[in-house]
């Protein structure tokens, strides 16, 4: 692969050099951000891809992993727009939604509601 820096930074190697080591902890910084987002609120797979595009100017091996990264995206979307997982998909939906009145039906019914009010606590 060749290097994507400009050409006067190409020409000379300890320019070159610290061009590369720049673009290596930038596209880190911006990978470890999208793991970090994963747990914590945010972009996290975003961040990932864009770290790994940021690595992918200058190093192959983040191109490939960006190539892996992008077939695996395209293969989820298939999944997700495949019929017979979208259906299972709402049928796992619907019976979380019962599942979640049920359980707020319970808590009004024990009377637990009425402690929550009480307390301050928005029911």
């Amino acid at each position: 692969m060749r290097s994507l820096a400009p050409r006067f930074v190409r020409r000379r190697p300890a320019l070159h050099v610290t061009w590369r080591v720049a673009v290596f902890f930038l596209g880190v910084a911006i990978l470890v951000a999208g793991l970090a987002m994963i747990f914590l609120p945010g972009p996290g797979w975003g961040g990932i891809i864009v770290g790994l595009a940021v690595l992918a100017t200058e190093f192959v091996w983040a191109q490939r992993a960006l190539l892996w990264a992008r077939r695996q995206a395209i293969r989820a979307k298939e999944r997700a727009l495949d019929p017979v997982h979208r259906r299972r998909n709402l049928m796992i939906a619907m019976a979380a939604g019962v599942v979640v009145v049920m359980a707020a039906g319970v808590v009004v019914a024990s009377g637990a509601g009425a402690f929550l009010w009480r307390q301050g606590l928005p029911w």
